[in-house]
């Protein structure tokens, strides 16, 4: 009985070991880079990744400062129109997330039945800590 007590007192405070702290500590400051502004690395990167889905993180160090640039691509789309929201950006104690939304052509808008590859880069001061990307 002794021991069962232990194994199970083991196994339950052995489940909060490892795990990423997801309670959010702050929002993260960034804006939305213009295409002409991406660095010529970064842009050969999204070139490669192409028309799939895209997550790339890449570090800019060649300025005074060190910049993170956060790219978030949705891959083919089938026609003109498409746009992304950035629905969130803040830090927790482990994690960056970045929370983003594909939204369709407006109702209104005239669309174009062209592919398209929807993508954006985000900006914001380096981290080390992991990015998740919902």
């Amino acid at each position: 009985m002794f021991l069962t007590v232990i194994a199970v007192t083991t196994l339950l405070s052995g489940c909060s070991f490892g795990t990423i702290e997801e309670q959010k500590t702050g929002d993260v400051t960034y804006e939305i880079v213009k295409k002409e502004e991406i660095p010529e690395q970064l842009k050969e990167e999204i070139k490669e990744a192409g028309k799939k889905e895209m997550w790339i993180s890449y570090a800019d160090t060649g300025k005074e400062e060190t910049y993170l640039y956060v790219v978030r691509g949705y891959g083919t789309q089938q026609t003109t129109g498409y746009s992304i929201e950035v629905n969130a950006c803040y830090e927790t104690v482990d994690t960056v997330v970045i929370r983003t939304t594909l939204q369709g052509p407006e109702k209104k808008e005239k669309i174009h039945k062209k592919k398209t590859y929807p993508y954006i880069v985000i900006k914001m001061p380096y981290t080390e800590k992991q990015i998740i990307y919902e």
